[in-house]
């Protein structure tokens, strides 16, 4: 017995844009014609001549629905419990955003339960979401949908490995990014055994690509009142803690005093960024003692590595005078120009005392892209020059001019642990939500100590944009069940 399912509009899908029913191919190449002339070309030169109707049946091509995208089940009542993965589909779909190809490796796993689906049908489910204007999270998100609709339960997995070309040959020209999505529904979602085994094969199918199952852990930064409401983390993983805060206000000092018995790494911050100077070694120690923390980071002076690089050895020096090696410690990486950068990197990771190196976030547009302004750019040519340090912790300090978006990006890179920010507060706070995909538009904020009570009916807002930021990052940390 076989069962069909006519088209994808059967499926549970969310509706978002798809292709025209019919493409206009004639105005299509008037377009491109006008586009050719717009760009300085001479359309009817030998080359171009035709040029605008081939481009205009490839849109067409690409653009019409693929009837052929339907899905067929045959019925095996002996089968039930295995795992069946379809994987090395490759297809090539279209960047919404800058409108640049995208080639996407997709992979699909899920639980039979009395019925299996023809396997060819996999990758025309994939070529048909493939075939319009997208973006990587989404189609992942509706390939997987759609195959729930098929199997008639949720135990689907989808991951898609992608290449794109709007970071490939623009922008940040990063030839060797790729970006790594993931869908676990049902018992994918909940068994940590199942979900490995798909990770696992998955990884092989890809030749051995990783993909991460924590992602980069986010450290959510709230006013002192609300660290119940928002900050709780379940598991506990890390926070970051101002250490001017758990000196002087002993709600504080005991919430994270339990988040760390919890099982939680506190890593404690030198107040240089609300206090507009760092605390001196003494109070940094007493800080960490008093929440048991496992991390200081070091005094950092902004856009200036020589003197950073001087205040984090001598803070470092007397943190040892007074603990020993009872703490690691954190180097901030800041510097004026990429030459200053890669030198104060390069003395953090030669020196005897920097334990984990800490990047800011870029906050001003650089369209230099450097080292020393664009985290992102940074990350990457650490990455690329094989310069990342097995012995170090990295860390991102604070969410910048992207927002959650950046973190898309930076959790492909395996070695960045943490981090923090308090931007989904402070914009929940004042009713802004931050979407998924973007864009990431930031007005004028107050700062965190500056924030004031926080009505009720912004709660959970807050708590849905604390959700896409850990999302964003790959993490599947949430706030405690027992503090919302």
């Amino acid at each position: 017995m076989t069962t069909s399912i006519a088209s994808p509009a059967a499926a549970p899908t969310a509706a978002v844009p798809g292709p025209a029913a019919v493409i206009d191919t004639g105005r299509v190449a008037g377009l491109i014609h006008q586009l050719l002339a717009e760009l300085g070309e001479d359309p009817a030169r030998e080359g171009l001549t035709g040029t605008p109707d081939r481009v205009a049946a490839w849109w067409n091509a690409f653009l019409s629905p693929d009837g052929a995208a339907t899905a067929t089940c045959f019925t095996e009542s002996q089968l039930g419990g295995q795992l069946v993965i379809v994987g090395g589909m490759s297809v090539w779909s279209l960047c919404e955003h800058h409108m640049l190809p995208m080639n996407l490796q997709v992979t699909a796993g899920y639980v039979p339960d009395g019925e299996v689906v023809g396997l060819s049908k996999f990758g025309r489910i994939a070529q048909h979401f493939a075939g319009r204007l997208q973006v990587q999270e989404r189609f992942t998100r509706q390939v997987a949908e759609y195959l729930n609709g098929v199997i008639g339960h949720e135990d689907v997995a989808v991951a898609v490995r992608g290449v794109h070309l709007c970071m490939s040959m623009r922008g940040v020209r990063m030839e060797k990014a790729r970006t790594t999505t993931v869908h676990s529904g049902g018992r994918f979602g909940t068994d940590p055994v199942l979900s490995q085994q798909f990770l696992t094969l998955t990884t092989g199918l890809w030749g051995g690509a990783v993909i991460g199952t924590t992602g980069i852990d986010f450290s959510v930064i709230a006013p002192p009142a609300y660290l119940e409401h928002f900050v709780a983390q379940e598991p506990a993983r890390v926070h970051h803690v101002a250490a001017q805060h758990v000196l002087s206000d002993e709600t504080y000092r005991g919430f994270f005093a339990r988040e760390a018995e919890r099982g939680a790494e506190i890593i404690v911050d030198n107040g240089l960024f609300d206090l507009g100077h760092a605390l001196p070694a003494e109070s940094l120690v007493e800080a960490a003692l008093a929440v048991s923390a496992r991390e200081i980071i070091l005094p950092d002076v902004m856009r200036d590595g020589a003197a950073t690089l001087k205040a984090s050895e001598k803070a470092a020096r007397e943190i040892r005078e007074l603990s020993g090696d009872a703490f690691r410690l954190c180097a901030v990486l800041h510097a004026a120009d990429d030459d200053e950068w890669l030198r104060t990197y390069d003395a953090f990771v030669a020196s005897d005392w920097a334990g984990s190196i800490a990047l800011p976030a870029s906050r001003r547009p650089d369209p230099d892209e450097q080292l020393c302004r664009t985290r992102w750019v940074a990350t990457a040519y650490l990455q690329d020059h094989g310069l990342v340090d097995d012995l170090l912790v990295y860390r991102l300090l604070g969410l910048g001019r992207t927002g959650h978006l950046e973190l898309i990006e930076q959790r492909e890179h395996e070695w960045i642990s943490s981090v923090d920010g308090a931007a989904p507060v402070i914009l929940g706070a004042m009713g802004v939500a931050l979407l998924p995909e973007g864009p990431y538009e930031k007005p004028s904020t107050p700062r965190i100590e500056k924030l004031g009570p926080i009505p009720e009916d912004r709660f959970d807002l807050i708590r849905k944009n604390i959700s896409v930021v850990r999302s964003a990052a790959g993490s599947t940390v949430t706030i405690a069940e027992e503090h919302r």
